[in-house]
C-alpha cells in the first residue's frame, strides 16, 4: 500500500507539472482562457480526491486477488494462479472500445470539415474583401463608387447592408402578402443591396431581373426560392405583390437558394431590397491585384476623417472563423484519441507480457521443437485478436450513435459510410498488432 501510494504521488506530481506546462497550449487550441492556479483550494481537493481514489482502487484489486489465493491447494499442485485474467481482459477491451470510438469520431469530424470546405455555398467568395465604411464615406457613397469604378485593380464592388454573408443578422416578421390568412406568420431575413451585389457574389437569378439602381427600385423586391414557396406563390413568381415594413412593392426577381447562414441551419426565407442603411463595402479583386485594391480602398477610406480605423476582412476568412470551434473540436479529438490509443497499447502490452510469462515453458518447448518466430507470435496473438474483435463490435454502434448526434447539429452534412468504421477498426488492429508482435518477438527470442 505504501509503495503504491508513493508511486501514484510521484505520478500525480509529474501530471500536475505537465498540465501546468501544457495549459497555455490547451487554451490556444480550445479557444478558452482557463487559468491553472495552484492557490485554488478546489484544485487541490480534486487532485487529492483523484489520488486517493486511484490508490484505493489500485490496492483493492490486488488485495482481493491475494486473499483468494489458496496456498494449501497450491502446495498440492492443484492451483497456484490467481484468477484475474477476465478482469485484465475486460480492462483492455474497455480501453480499446474508448480508443476506437475516439478514432471513428475523429474521422467523422474530419470528413464533415472537409465537406464544409468543399461545399458549394451558392455564391463566390474568391478574392472578395469587405470594409465597414466610416460615416463620411457612407454619406458620399456616389463619390466612393465613382473612385472605385475607375481603379483597374478592382473587378467589381458593392455598397450594401450585409456585414457578413454568412450572418445577415436582420430578421423581421413585419411582412404582408395577398391571400394571407390571419393565423399565417413568416419570419424573413432582410438585406439591403445595390445593383452590383448579385453579380459580384455570383448569385443565380432563376426568374426575373436584378434591380437597376434607379428610384423605382424602392418598390422592388428580390426573394429566394424558399421565400417564394413559403409565401405560397406559383410560377411565374415575378409580379407577385408583397410589402415589407408596410412598404408595398413587387417581386421582380427570384434567386436560387444559397447558404447565407451557418451550415448547421436550414436555408431561411430571404428578401433583398434597397431600403435601410448600407454601410458595408464589398470589393472583388484578383490574386495579383489584391494588395493594390486594398491600398486603393484605404486611400479612399482615409480621405474621409474618422476615429474608426481602416479594417478589411476577406470573405474566406469570415467563413473559416465561423467553423473555428468545430475545427478545434476535431483537433482536440485527435489529441485525446492519440492519448487513448497510447494508454490502450500500454494495457495490451502489459497483458501480452503477462501472457508471455505464463507461457514461458510452452514457448521454450515449442522453440526446441523448431517453432518459428511467426508461430510464436501467432500463439500469443490469437487470444488478443478475439478481444479486439469484441472491442470493435461494442465500439462501432456507440461511435455511430455519438457521431450521428454530433452531425445532427448540421442541416447540411456528410454521410456516415461503412468505410469510416472499417478505417477506425483497422487503425486499432494495426496498433494492437504491432504492440502484441513486439512482445511476442521478444518472448520468442
Amino acid at each position: 500500500m505504501a509503495e503504491t501510494f508513493l508511486t501514484f504521488t510521484l505520478a500525480t506530481c509529474v501530471a500536475v507539472i505537465w498540465i501546468g506546462l501544457s495549459f497555455s497550449t490547451y487554451n490556444s487550441i480550445s479557444g478558452k482562457s482557463m487559468a491553472f492556479n495552484l492557490n485554488n483550494p478546489t484544485l487541490w481537493l480534486l487532485i487529492g480526491s483523484s489520488l486517493l481514489m486511484t490508490v484505493l482502487f489500485s490496492s483493492i484489486y490486488p488485495a482481493i486477488q491475494l486473499s483468494s489465493f489458496k496456498p494449501i491447494a497450491a502446495l498440492k499442485g492443484k492451483s497456484s494462479k490467481p484468477t484475474n485474467s477476465i478482469f485484465r481482459k475486460g480492462l483492455v477491451v474497455f480501453q480499446y472500445v474508448s480508443s476506437i470510438i475516439l478514432i471513428i469520431c475523429t474521422l467523422v469530424i474530419e470528413k464533415q470539415m472537409k465537406f464544409i470546405r468543399e461545399f458549394n455555398l451558392g455564391y463566390d467568395t474568391s478574392y472578395i474583401f469587405t470594409v465597414e465604411l466610416n460615416e463620411g464615406a457612407v454619406e458620399n457613397k456616389s463619390t466612393v463608387a465613382s473612385k472605385l469604378s475607375e481603379d483597374p485593380s478592382i473587378v467589381s464592388y458593392s455598397i450594401n447592408g450585409i456585414y457578413n454573408p454568412m450572418d445577415y443578422g436582420s430578421s423581421t416578421g413585419d411582412i404582408d402578402w395577398p391571400n394571407r390568412t390571419k393565423d399565417q406568420s413568416l419570419i424573413v431575413t432582410q438585406a439591403t443591396i445595390d445593383k452590383n451585389f448579385i453579380p459580384l457574389m455570383g448569385l443565380k437569378l432563376i426568374e426575373g431581373n436584378n434591380i437597376k439602381g434607379v428610384p423605382a427600385d424602392s418598390s422592388s423586391y428580390i426573394i429566394n426560392e424558399t421565400m417564394a414557396k413559403q409565401l405560397g406563390l406559383e410560377k411565374p413568381y415575378v409580379g407577385a405583390q408583397m410589402s415589407l415594413h408596410e412598404v408595398p412593392g413587387t417581386v421582380i426577381g427570384v434567386v436560387k437558394d444559397f447558404n447565407f447562414s451557418n451550415l448547421k441551419n436550414k436555408i431561411e426565407p430571404l428578401v433583398f431590397w434597397t431600403h435601410r442603411y448600407a454601410g458595408t463595402l464589398y470589393v472583388k479583386t484578383t490574386a495579383s491585384n489584391a494588395q493594390k485594391a486594398i491600398e486603393r480602398v484605404k486611400t479612399i477610406y482615409d480621405s474621409y476623417p474618422s476615429e474608426k480605423p481602416f479594417e478589411y476582412t476577406f470573405l474566406d476568412s469570415k467563413i473559416d472563423k465561423m467553423y473555428k470551434s468545430d475545427l478545434r473540436t476535431g483537433l482536440l479529438f485527435n489529441i485525446f484519441a492519440s492519448i487513448a490509443i497510447f494508454v490502450s497499447s500500454l494495457g495490451l502490452l502489459a497483458l501480452a507480457t503477462n501472457a508471455a510469462q505464463t507461457k514461458v515453458k510452452e514457448i521454450g518447448i515449442r522453440k526446441v521443437l523448431g517453432a518459428s518466430i511467426p508461430q510464436i507470435v501467432q500463439l500469443l496473438g490469437k487470444e488478443f485478436v478475439s478481444l479486439l474483435i469484441i472491442a470493435i463490435l461494442i465500439a462501432s454502434p456507440l461511435a455511430w450513435y455519438f457521431a450521428n448526434e454530433w452531425l445532427a447539429n448540421f442541416s447540411f452534412k456528410t454521410e456516415l459510410n461503412v468505410w469510416i468504421f472499417l478505417i477506425g477498426a483497422s487503425i486499432a488492429l494495426v496498433i494492437a498488432g504491432l504492440t502484441i508482435s513486439y512482445q511476442a518477438i521478444r518472448a520468442a527470442k
